[in-house]
C-alpha cells in the first residue's frame, strides 16, 4: 500500500484531518480524506499523476 503523508500547513489542512474517517490497513490505523478534499489536496500538488487521479476521482463521484 501506498500512501501520502502530508504535514497539515493550513486552516483547511486541519478541516480534512478533522472529518476523515479512520480506517484499517495491513500498516495499521490510518486517516483517510474523502473524496473532495482528495481532489483538493491533488489540485495543490498539481502532478501529471495527480491530474489523472482528480479525473478518475471526479467519475467515482458521478
Amino acid at each position: 500500500m501506498m500512501i501520502d503523508i502530508l504535514p497539515a500547513g493550513s486552516k483547511r489542512h486541519y478541516e480534512i484531518i478533522e472529518k476523515a474517517i479512520d480506517a484499517e490497513s495491513e500498516e495499521g490505523r490510518v486517516k483517510v480524506a474523502g473524496i473532495d478534499d482528495l481532489i483538493w489536496l491533488k489540485r495543490i500538488r498539481d502532478s501529471s499523476q495527480d491530474k489523472a487521479d482528480i479525473e478518475r476521482l471526479d467519475n467515482e463521484k458521478n
